[in-house]
């Protein structure tokens, strides 16, 4: 029984490059997930979410009390750093996903975003501006993220997005 050892080189040959195609899908999916998953991460410490045009946007989870209210829940704080020695002006909206579907992504129809998710901070040259867990005033640098004291179908932050940001120098 003759054997041709250059037929079996090219078939392990497109064997090894099928499995190698097959590994990289694999791995690019994977990463695909884990790039998502950056925000259903629960860093209690701030984490840098990304840098756009000298401005770092960084997140953290926290647990927001008010005893007097009987308000327990869990927010991710925003906080913005301008490495640039100009005042800037920064302006996002927010995404936020709960229970796996997107809340304040624009309708499919009309493309129109939800105003109220709009954001927007001036910030000095060098400067930072975060948030806090302060249940009046300013929600700009904050995102809901759970109730602590009970569990509500639905209610729990399994994502969020920073998009449409846009950074300019303030006037």
């Amino acid at each position: 029984m003759y054997i041709c050892t250059k037929c079996l080189g090219v078939l392990f040959k497109r064997i090894i490059m099928s499995k190698l195609r097959i590994s990289t899908l694999i791995l690019f999916v994977l990463f695909s997930f884990s790039a998502f998953s950056q925000t259903t991460e629960r860093p209690t410490e701030w984490k840098l979410y990304k840098e756009v045009s000298g401005v770092q946007f960084y997140y953290k989870y926290s647990e927001c009390n008010d005893y007097n209210q009987g308000f327990h829940r869990e927010y991710v704080l925003l906080k913005l750093v301008n490495t640039t020695s100009t005042a800037l002006s920064c302006e996002w909206d927010n995404e936020m996903w709960y229970a796996e579907k997107c809340t304040s992504c624009p309708d499919k129809e009309d493309q129109k975003r939800n105003p109220e998710l709009h954001r927007k901070v001036d910030l000095i040259a060098g400067g930072f501006i975060e948030g806090d867990c302060s249940f009046s005033g300013e929600k700009t640098l904050k995102i809901f993220s759970k109730h602590l004291n009970y569990k509500a179908p639905n209610s729990e932050l399994s994502g969020f997005a920073l998009v449409n940001i846009n950074i300019y120098p303030t006037e």
